[in-house]
C-alpha cells in the first residue's frame, strides 16, 4: 500500500509532538526520559524508511549523489569491457584512440554511447552481395552519391545500355563487397564520434 508522503509525515511529527509535550510534563503519568524521546524518534525514523519514505533532507542527499554520480567520469574497467564486447564494430587501428575518447566521458554521455546501434560488417557484407547493386549498402551507411551510382549503373544496366561507366560500375560492385565490412567499421566510429560532439 503507496501512502501519502506529506500526510504520513505531518501525522508521525504529530504524534512525535504529542508524546515529546507529555513527557515534558503535560501529565506526570506519561511522563518520558530523554532516552526514550530519542528512542521514539529513532522508530519513527527506521519506520519511515522501512516503509520507502525519507525525511526531506535525506532526499536532497539522495538526488545530490545520484546526480553526482552521473557527472562522474566513466570507469575505466567499464570502456575496456565496452570495447571488447564490440571491438568487432570498429576499425583496429582507432580503437585505442577511442578509448581515450570514451575516458573523457560522464557516465550519463557514456550510457548514452552504450546505447547507439552499431551495423554489423559482417551483415552489412550480405547486404552488399544481395542488394548492393541497387545501391542499399552505401545508403544504409549514409554514402548516398556512391548509392545512387550504383543503382543508376543498374538501371542503364537493365534498360540495355552497356557503356563504359556500367562496365566500370560493375567491376566496382564486386570490389565494393570487400570494401563493406571497413566502411561499416568508420561508419560506426564516426557514430560514436558525432554522438560525442568531437568529430
Amino acid at each position: 500500500m503507496k501512502l501519502n508522503k506529506g500526510i504520513f509525515k505531518s501525522t508521525v511529527s504529530l504524534i512525535l509532538a504529542v508524546s515529546l509535550s507529555i513527557g515534558m510534563g503535560g501529565s506526570k503519568g506519561f511522563a518520558i526520559s530523554d532516552e526514550e524521546k530519542a528512542d521514539i524518534i529513532k522508530q519513527a525514523e527506521q519506520y519511515l524508511k522501512d516503509n520507502g519514505l525519507r525525511f526531506s533532507k535525506e532526499d536532497s542527499i539522495a538526488k545530490k549523489n545520484a546526480k553526482n554520480n552521473e557527472d562522474d567520469l566513466v570507469d575505466p574497467d567499464e570502456v575496456d569491457k565496452f570495447l571488447e564486447e564490440n571491438q568487432k564494430y570498429f576499425p583496429d587501428k582507432e580503437i585505442f584512440s577511442l578509448r581515450k575518447e570514451l575516458l573523457k566521458l560522464t557516465r550519463k554521455e557514456f550510457l548514452r554511447v552504450k546505447s547507439l546501434n552499431f551495423k554489423s560488417p559482417l551483415g552489412m557484407f550480405f547486404v552488399s552481395f544481395f542488394l548492393g547493386e541497387f545501391g542499399v549498402d552505401r545508403f544504409l551507411l549514409e554514402d548516398v552519391p556512391v548509392g545512387i551510382l550504383k543503382l543508376g549503373s543498374f538501371i542503364t544496366l537493365c534498360l540495355g545500355g552497356f557503356g563504359l561507366f556500367t562496365f566500370v560500375m560493375s567491376i566496382f560492385h564486386i570490389v565494393d563487397w570487400f570494401l563493406v565490412k571497413g566502411n561499416t567499421r568508420e561508419y560506426n566510429l564516426k557514430m560514436v564520434l558525432e554522438d560525442m560532439g568531437r568529430h
